[in-house]
Order: C-alpha cells, then structure tokens, then sequence
C-alpha cells in the first residue's frame, strides 16, 4: 500500500490540481487513520480541502523542492523541514480548526519520503520507550533562526529524538 501512496506523490508531486490534491490527502488521511474530515466543523474536499490547499499550492510546491535539495544532516535543512510542516499543519488548521499534525506530517512523508518523519501517537508513544539523551543543544540549533510561530513545538521534539534514535541505531549497526 505504501508504494502505491509514494507512486502516486511521484506522478502527481504538485498542488496545483484540486482533483489530484484532494484524490492525494484523502487515500493518505483514510490510509493513516488520519481523514481531514475528522474535523470540529463540516469538511467539504471539493468546496473546502482541494480549493484551499491549491491556494497554497505554489508556497508548498517550492518548499517541498527547496528540502529534497538538501541532506538530512545540514542544520538548514531540518529548519526548512520544520518551517514547511508547519507552514502545511497552519494551511490544514484553515480547513479544519483542529491542529492536524499528524496527517500533515504523512501527507508530507508521502511527498518527501526521506525528509519527513511520520507523526501520530503510536510512534511518539513507541519512541519514548528508548532512552533518550535529552538533545537540548540540537533544539536550539534548530530554532535559533527561527520564530516560534515557524514550527511546531511537539514535532520538533519528535524529529529531535528520531534523530536521535537514528544515531543510536547507526552507530550499533556500524559496531556488529
């Protein structure tokens, strides 16, 4: 199922298309448990979701372009992550009144697979079952250029300790 979902971001990776947009966010919503319309208000895909994510269509294609230049572990790089997920959450929280960080975050991955790390309660759940160094240091070097409206506090404490735990991983697979 996932290649399919990458497949399809592959032949339809822009925002400029309401039926390609909505056909994108509601096979990835429906297959993550995370459907925008699971909302405080009535979502319409065709009067709501395909005509408001196309407005920032242009936005979010350049963003997503500018993060699949760059490598994972270049500071700039995880900021413009960090900016782009947020930028995408704010455009989904216009849609919806609710804080949809997680389906942003998988709609997202499915776009930019080896940039963003997929959010949802199971894995932040499953994360903190490994311990974890507190990375304050790397924190900080993510948001110093950044305001507090540029990123999301709970995905950048994610993203913090997955970087972490990739580390951990990398390092124990180098040593067998």
């Amino acid at each position: 199922g996932n290649d399919v979902l990458y497949q399809m971001c592959e032949k339809y990776p822009s925002h400029t298309n309401e039926e390609e947009i909505i056909g994108k966010i509601w096979l990835i919503g429906r297959s993550y448990a995370a459907a925008i319309e699971r909302a405080k208000k009535p979502i319409s895909y065709t009067e709501h979701v395909g005509p408001i994510i196309k407005k920032y269509g242009i936005e979010l294609d350049a963003q997503l372009s500018h993060i699949k230049k760059h490598s994972p572990s270049e500071p700039e790089y995880l900021q413009s992550v960090l900016k782009t997920h947020k930028f995408f959450t704010d455009v989904l929280y216009e849609i919806t009144a609710q804080n949809k960080r997680s389906l942003a975050s998988k709609y997202l991955h499915f776009h930019a697979r080896n940039h963003f790390y997929i959010y949802d309660s199971i894995v932040v759940q499953n994360i903190g079952a490994y311990e974890l160094t507190p990375c304050r240091g790397k924190k900080e070097e993510l948001t110093k250029k950044l305001t507090s409206n540029e990123y999301d506090e709970y995905y950048l404490d994610y993203i913090v300790k997955a970087h972490k735990l990739n580390e951990l991983l990398a390092t124990q697979n180098n040593g067998e």
